[in-house]
């Protein structure tokens, strides 16, 4: 009798089970007409072919603690929500593969997965919001969760494309894809990222991507060591929106937006590699790191504002040229560093009687200083820090010549 390469008889029912196991997916999810089933390809498993698209699919996650699911081209309804909770599975789509929401539901939630070891999430496929879904995609608590080759569209108004959500750590997951929006629908989001309750942000989470038609692009509420590369937010109202406890680092992106390109909150920060930093608002205690390179840097258009009693918003420009004619100063910190000494240098006039600039104590480190208004027929005073002296001096202009002082004119 014929027999496999490890020494078994060859059966019907033998080969049967072994092309089984041999399958690339644990479940096969494919429309029968109007009938959404699941095929299972593990010995033993169960089939579902009956109930609602949802209830199917749903049925098929529940079944498995890790594996993988394909989901054949087709549209299918979503009545209700799918949810993968503490279980490693990846869903793989087909091509064209479209989920629609019929009702206000969270469309796909990953809660509490760990992918460190298996492959977790979702490939491929179109996640249609259709005016009415709450969120496209909620990841809450998950450590590398993939989501690749997604596009998620019509996200409504107060509606989330994509939701980083930690209560106890959300980590390390990452989205690649595309995100529209209704004509920029009021409190649509593309992508969000917070801390809901406890005291662990979301740390690392990685973005490459392109959000439009929405009110915010991407809204930070809170996040350390955001990375978007090569991300598109364009005619959005707002670009990034990033406040406290925000941190990004933004590599390569473009932005075109209506109101704002950036929005930085007190307590928010954030790093920009390359593009142009246009219509960007800095607040609070906020600061943006803004390095340009290729075609188009420098084109920088901020303003600065305080809403605190005592604000320092910062920028950092490594550049050369007139960077400061292209800023809005008023209460805030301007910092440039010269590329040829590596270290930071005052690149820009102050005009009027207030705004404040950054003294050189030495390569790393520096002092406030202030250009204000004097006492004494209202001459500008510069207040600095004398590295000799290890102190702070006054200069300012009497008599026409300049004088250096321990205190202000009176």
């Amino acid at each position: 009798m014929p027999q496999f390469s490890d020494g078994q008889k060859i059966s019907e029912a033998l080969v049967w089970d072994r092309l089984i196991q041999s399958g690339p997916a644990s479940y096969v999810i494919w429309k029968d007409g109007t009938q959404t089933k699941a095929e299972c390809l593990l010995k033993g498993g169960t089939d579902y072919t009956t109930g609602t698209d949802a209830t199917v699919m749903q049925a098929a996650i529940d079944a498995l603690t890790t594996g993988t699911i394909l989901v054949k081209k087709a549209t299918y309804s979503l009545t209700a929500g799918l949810s993968i909770t503490s279980k490693e599975i990846e869903i793989v789509c087909e091509a064209g593969t479209i989920f629609q929401a019929t009702a206000a539901i969270d469309m796909l939630t990953f809660q509490t997965v760990n992918a460190s070891s298996v492959d977790a999430g979702i490939k491929n496929g179109v996640f249609d919001m259709n005016n009415i879904a709450t969120k496209g995609i909620h990841v809450k608590d998950c450590w590398f969760v993939e989501m690749k080759n997604i596009e998620i569209e019509n996200v409504p108004a107060n509606g989330i494309g994509v939701h980083i959500d930690s209560t106890a750590g959300c980590y390390q997951n990452r989205f690649f894809g595309r995100i529209n929006g209704i004509s920029n629908a009021t409190g649509s989001i593309g992508i969000k990222t917070e801390r809901t309750a406890g005291t662990a942000t979301p740390n690392a989470n990685e973005f490459s991507c392109r959000l439009q038609d929405l009110d915010y692009g991407f809204k930070i509420l809170h996040g350390s060591q955001q990375l978007f590369h090569k991300c598109d937010a364009t005619l959005n109202n707002y670009g990034y929106d990033i406040s406290s406890y925000g941190n990004v680092s933004i590599d390569s992106y473009e932005e075109s937006n209506t109101t704002k390109g950036y929005i930085v909150r007190t307590g928010g920060s954030i790093l920009i590699f390359g593009g142009e930093t246009e219509k960007t608002e800095c607040e609070g205690t906020g600061s943006i790191i803004h390095i340009p390179v290729g075609s188009g840097a420098g084109n920088a258009s901020i303003n600065l504002r305080s809403r605190t009693a005592n604000p320092t918003p910062s920028i950092v420009f490594s550049e050369e040229g007139n960077v400061g004619a292209r800023l809005v100063f008023n209460s805030g910190l301007l910092k440039f560093l010269d590329p040829d000494l590596n270290k930071q240098t005052i690149q820009m006039l102050v005009s009027g009687s207030s705004g404040a600039i950054r003294i050189l104590r030495s390569v790393d480190e520096y002092e406030l200083g202030s250009l204000e208004a004097g006492s004494s027929q209202n001459r500008p005073v510069l207040k600095f820090w004398d590295v000799t002296a290890n102190a702070y001096k006054y200069a300012y202009i009497d008599n026409g010549a300049w004088v250096i002082a321990n205190a202000p004119p009176t």
